[in-house]
């Protein structure tokens, strides 16, 4: 048995991670996976398929940029400064007053006393009085007395207080502002020598450290000891890289797309990416990529050996029947059966052109055709935002959960057609593999995708739907039509149910574990 560390910088753990440690547990190995945390503190669990599980917490991540380190550190020395003047000007103002009134208190309890002396010849109540309502009206009438002698003298402290230190509270109040004033014009001026120096370092005044878990990953993982240490992604390859020769063991790297090409990065971060995986992934003795794009422009770029192709290959679950009949979105959504529903499943997010899916709804011909969006993500709220303002919220497009995996290919058989409608906004999306197209394939759910060279090889050359352009509404709409005019539905159905077989987990995972094995072999940690 071999003790395999597996590092993540992913809060929501792909289906492709864990689908690999589950493969190399079947088979006997040990597989500790580092990811991030959805709350501040670390978190250690075991997962259903056996994986220890370590969450990094939030608060751990401190970015490597000693440029940004320096600066918060002394940002933050000026807000201790800045804290502690209030602190201190604010006590000094509150103690006089707490010292009277505990003073009106005790002269509270003397007054208690002096009238019980006067009245009985003693400072304790006696309680052998003849009646007892004697006793409480007596009791009371010094309470009242008490109570308004107490008032009496906190009203005078508190005229006294005010004359004697509204001086003071004008002085440290004055001394407080300017200190104030200081505090942020350094503090300006310190915001200012940053941004000049990270223009020096990177020509940049704006940049955000786009891989900042490398000391967090080191530190989660400095007590294991290890066989193999595999990353996911770029962000963990250098804790990786150093942890692996620390430890003298292999290093796998799994590339889940090519990560300095997002679209969301600027170009100095995509500049600093590409030179730390440059850098780095010349120390992995195996290197997995997600199709065979990808693997040939990783090659190309770093001069290194092809990548395995390793697809996002998908098992159907065990009560999934590829010959029944679901209906579950109808079911859910009170549709009839005469609807035709195209679907999107997934993630929202800005940059995967469900905004014109949805323009695109209000141009399809087919009166009969309504848009399934299910998935997650707070971009969710603005797409239905637009849907309503559009007026097909729930007439023409409807929005749903997204569903467990268990249950997932249930509902994308419901649907007549699945859709791809990813732009060309980078790189990755130009060759894009993503989950959707696997779990498509293995619903039996003919797909609509937009042209690309990844998407065209599965949909197109495997004969499984329509690759159309699908950049613009207008596109969209047309490429709809098309689907659902024709006769090829059926035909689209018949070959994913000959060769879906071929593109599940299973036959990657022999892959997988091929090239795991030959590193790992039969060593015991």
């Amino acid at each position: 048995m071999a003790h395999i560390l597996m590092i993540c910088h992913d809060q929501h753990l792909d289906r492709r991670v864990t689908a690999q440690a589950h493969s190399l547990i079947k088979i006997g190995h040990k597989v500790t996976l580092i990811a991030l945390s959805f709350s501040p503190n670390h978190e250690t669990t075991v997962t259903s398929e056996g994986i220890q599980l370590h969450r990094i917490g939030l608060n751990a991540i401190v970015p490597n940029n000693f440029i940004y380190i320096a600066y918060i550190k002394r940002q933050q020395r000026f807000l201790n400064i800045l804290n502690k003047l209030r602190n201190a000007s604010g006590n000094a103002l509150r103690y006089p007053l707490r010292v009277g009134f505990r003073v009106a208190s005790r002269m509270k309890w003397l007054a208690c006393r002096l009238l019980l002396l006067v009245r009985y010849r003693s400072i304790r109540m006696p309680y052998s009085l003849p009646f007892t309502q004697h006793r409480n009206k007596a009791l009371n009438a010094l309470r009242n007395s008490a109570n308004a002698i107490q008032h009496l003298w906190s009203v005078g402290l508190r005229a006294a207080s005010g004359m004697i230190w509204f001086p003071y509270r004008l002085l440290a109040t004055a001394l407080q502002y300017l200190w104030s004033a200081g505090i942020n014009a350094a503090s300006r001026m310190h915001l200012f020598a940053y941004r000049l120096l990270l223009f020096a370092r990177y020509r940049n005044t704006r940049i955000g450290d786009p891989l900042p878990f490398t000391s967090a990953f080191l530190n989660a993982a400095e007590r294991f000891r290890v066989d193999a240490v595999q990353v996911h992604d770029l962000p963990g390859l250098e804790a990786g890289a150093i942890l692996a020769t620390r430890w003298q063991v292999p290093l796998v790297y799994d590339a889940h797309e090519l990560y300095p090409e997002q679209c969301s990065f600027s170009p100095v971060q995509k500049r600093l990416c590409s030179a730390a995986e440059a850098k780095q992934i010349h120390k992995a003795v195996l290197v997995f990529a997600v199709n065979e794009s990808i693997a040939v422009e990783m090659s190309k770029r770093y001069r290194i050996p092809k990548p395995t192709p390793l697809l996002n290959a998908v098992d159907p679950p065990p009560d999934f029947d590829p010959d029944a009949d679901y209906d579950l979105i109808r079911q859910k959504l009170g549709l009839p059966r005469s609807r035709r529903m195209v679907l999107f499943q997934g993630g929202f997010s800005p940059h995967r052109n469900l905004g014109n899916l949805i323009l695109a709804m209000s141009r399809v011909q087919s009166p009969d055709v309504a848009l399934i969006l299910m998935g997650f993500g707070n971009f969710g709220e603005k797409l239905k935002a637009l849907a309503q303002k559009k007026r097909l919220l729930d007439k023409r497009v409807y929005f749903l959960p997204a569903v467990p995996q268990s249950e997932l290919l249930q509902h994308s058989a419901s649907a007549d057609i699945g859709i791809i409608p990813y732009p060309h906004a980078d790189l990755n999306s130009y060759y894009c593999t993503p989950n959707k197209l696997f779990e498509f394939i293995q619903a039996g759910l003919p797909i609509l995708a937009n042209e690309s060279p990844e998407l065209d090889r599965f949909v197109g050359e495997q004969g499984f739907g329509l690759i159309r352009p699908l950049h613009t509404a207008e596109q969209i709409a047309r490429a709809v039509d098309a689907v659902f005019a024709g006769n090829e539905i059926g035909n689209w159905k018949q070959n994913l149910r000959n060769k879906r077989d071929g593109f599940s987990w299973e036959r990657q995972e022999s892959i997988y574990l091929a090239a795991m094995q030959s590193l790992i072999g039969e060593t015991t940690t």
